[in-house]
C-alpha cells in the first residue's frame, strides 16, 4: 500500500508531500491541475524511462520518493528480492527514491542504498499497478499509426506484396555486401595466391621424389667408395691376382667333390642341389655387381643439382607442408581459392544485375502503395473531421503526414527523385491534429508539440483524445486504421498569447 509520495521539481510541481490512508482515494481537479502530472511521476519512481521535459523549468534536478507498506502477499518475493540486492532494511516498508539530474545522471535508491532501475521496475510490479487513461490505444502510438492507415484503406495486400520484394531484395543486397567486402580482401590476397600458386606449379613435385633424390645424392656423394667396394667383392668371386685361388674357383671344386659324393650316395641328392643353387647364386652376384660398377658414376655437377633439388623441396616444405603430398594439396586449396576471387566479380555483376531489377520492382510496388496510402489517409481525414464536428469539435483539422527522405541509392518515384525504402514502404506518416477547441491554447502559427514530450498539457490533450475516440464512427474507423506517427496538439510556450475555446 502506498503510504507516502513525495514529488520535487517534477513538469509544474515545484514540491508535493502526500499523504495516503487505506481506502478509495480519488484525486479531482480542473484540466491542467496535475492528476496526470502526478501519475507521471510514479512511473517515473516504477523506472520507466524519462528525459529532460520532466524536469521543471529552472531546476536542477527532479525527484520522486515514495513510502509503501509491502502487502502480506507479496511479501515473500519482496523480501527475496531485498535480500537479494542486499537492501532489506525492516520486512513491513520500503522506501523507493529515483532522481534526476541536469546532467542526465540518473538515480535510483530503495532503502536508501543505492541501486539500478531494474530494481524499482521488479518492486513495482509488485507494489502497483497503474491503469492509465486510453494508455492501451494504438491510436496514441506513432509506430502504430502505419499499420493502422494500411488497414482502414484497404492496402494490405499491396503491403504483403512489396515486402515480398523488399524480403529478395535484403537477400541479394546481403550476398553482395559479403561478397563486396570479401573482393575486397580478395584483391589483396589474390597476388599472394598467384604467386603461391605459381611457385608450386614451377617445381613440378611429384610424389616419393623426395626420397628418390636422398638416394641419388647417397650415392653421388659415396660414388668412388662404392666402386672400390664392389671391385674388392669382384676380385675375391672371381679376379684374384695371380695364381691366387678365386671365390668361384673353390666353390666348383665344393660343387664337384658333392656330386662325387651324391653318385656314390642318392640320399646327398639334395645337397648336390643345394650347393648347384649357390655356385649359379654367386655367379648372378658377380654379374650384377659387374653392371651396378658400371653404372656408378662420379659427376660433381649432377650431385649439385640433386642437392639444389632437394634444398628447393626442403624450402617449399617450410612454406607449405611437411611433405610433397601437403604441398601439392595446398596448391589445389590456393588455385580453387584463387578461381572463387576471379569469378567472385562476374558473380557480383550477376547480383547487381538482379538489384537494380529489383529495385524497379519495389519502386513500382512502392509507388502503387503510397498511392493507395494517400487516397486512404484522404478517407480518412474526411470522415474524422465529420466525426469531431459531430462530438462539436468544429472547426478541428486531421492530417495524415508523408514523410519521405532522399536517398541516391533509393528507389526512384513519381516525382522523379530517389528515397530511401523500408521494409513496411516508402514513406513515414504521422498523424497530425490541429484546432482541437477544447480549452486548450489555439496559437495562429501553430507548432505541433508531441504530447508524450509536454506533461503540461497531458490533462488537455488526454480529455481531447478521449472525446475522440468516444465517438462511434471514429471508435470504429480508428480501431481499423494507421504506422509510424505522432499524435501532435497546437499549443503555444509560455508567455506567449493565445485563444482559448471550447
Amino acid at each position: 500500500m502506498l503510504l507516502e509520495l513525495r514529488i520535487k521539481n517534477f513538469a509544474i510541481i515545484e514540491a508535493l508531500n502526500l499523504e495516503f490512508k487505506p481506502g478509495l482515494i480519488i484525486l479531482t481537479g480542473e484540466t491542467g491541475a496535475g492528476k496526470s502530472i502526478i501519475m507521471g511521476a510514479l512511473d517515473m519512481l516504477l523506472g520507466q524511462r524519462v528525459d529532460m521535459t520532466t524536469l521543471r523549468k529552472g531546476s536542477e534536478f527532479a525527484s520522486v520518493e515514495a513510502v509503501f507498506k509491502i502487502p502480506q502477499s507479496v511479501k515473500a518475493p519482496i523480501i527475496q528480492l531485498l535480500e537479494k540486492e542486499e537492501i532489506l532494511e525492516g520486512s513491513d516498508y520500503v522506501t523507493l527514491t529515483r532522481e534526476l539530474r541536469k546532467d542526465k545522471r540518473n538515480t535510483a535508491r530503495v532503502n536508501g542504498h543505492r541501486t539500478n532501475v531494474g530494481v524499482l521496475v521488479e518492486l513495482g510490479e509488485y507494489l502497483v499497478d497503474i491503469h492509465g487513461q486510453s494508455e492501451h490505444l494504438s491510436l496514441m502510438r506513432v509506430n502504430q499509426h502505419l499499420g493502422l492507415l494500411d488497414r482502414f484503406s484497404d492496402t494490405t495486400d499491396l503491403l504483403s506484396k512489396y515486402q515480398g520484394v523488399y524480403s529478395k531484395l535484403k537477400v541479394i543486397q546481403a550476398e553482395l555486401n559479403r561478397l563486396r567486402q570479401s573482393d575486397l580482401e580478395g584483391e589483396k590476397k589474390k597476388e599472394l595466391l598467384v604467386f603461391q600458386v605459381d611457385e608450386i606449379e614451377q617445381a613440378g613435385l611429384e610424389e616419393g621424389e623426395e626420397q628418390n633424390l636422398v638416394d641419388r645424392r647417397t650415392r653421388l656423394a659415396n660414388a668412388e667408395k662404392l666402386a672400390d667396394l664392389s671391385q674388392n667383392i669382384l676380385i675375391l668371386l672371381d679376379d684374384a691376382p695371380g695364381h691366387q685361388p678365386t671365390v668361384m674357383d673353390l666353390l666348383g671344386q665344393i660343387v664337384s667333390s658333392v656330386e662325387d659324393l651324391s653318385k656314390t650316395d642318392p640320399g646327398l641328392a639334395a645337397l648336390n642341389d643345394k650347393t648347384g643353387e649357390l655356385s649359379e647364386g654367386l655367379f648372378e652376384v658377380g654379374k650384377d655387381l659387374r653392371s651396378y660398377l658400371e653404372s656408378l658414376e662420379f659427376d660433381p655437377d649432377e650431385l649439385e643439382n640433386v642437392q639444389g633439388r632437394l634444398e628447393l623441396i626442403r624450402d617449399l616444405q617450410r612454406k607449405y607442408g611437411d611433405t610433397i603430398p601437403e604441398i601439392i594439396a595446398y596448391q589445389n586449396r590456393s588455385q580453387k581459392e584463387l578461381s572463387e576471387i576471379t569469378g567472385r566479380g562476374d558473380r557480383i555483376k550477376e547480383l547487381e544485375g538482379l538489384e537494380s531489377r529489383l529495385l524497379e520492382e519495389l519502386s513500382r510496388r512502392g509507388n502503387e502503395l503510397s498511392r493507395g496510402r494517400k487516397q486512404g489517409a484522404l478517407v480518412l481525414a474526411s470522415e474524422l473531421e465529420t466525426q469531431l464536428n459531430d462530438l462539436k469539435m468544429a472547426g478541428s483539422r486531421f492530417e495524415v503526414d508523408f514523410k519521405f527522405r532522399e536517398d541516391p541509392r533509393g528507389v526512384l518515384i513519381e516525382e522523379g527523385q530517389r528515397i530511401a525504402y523500408y521494409s513496411d514502404g516508402l514513406e513515414k506518416v504521422e498523424f497530425l491534429i490541429d484546432n482541437c477547441k477544447l480549452g486548450i491554447p489555439v496559437n495562429k502559427n501553430p507548432d505541433f508539440i508531441p504530447e508524450s514530450k509536454n506533461l503540461e498539457f497531458r490533462n488537455a490533450w488526454s480529455t481531447w483524445r478521449n472525446r475522440c475516440t468516444s465517438g462511434p464512427g471514429i471508435k470504429n474507423e480508428c480501431s481499423r486504421t494507421y504506422n509510424l506517427v505522432h499524435l501532435h496538439l497546437s499549443v503555444t510556450g509560455k508567455g506567449k498569447s493565445s485563444n482559448w475555446c471550447g
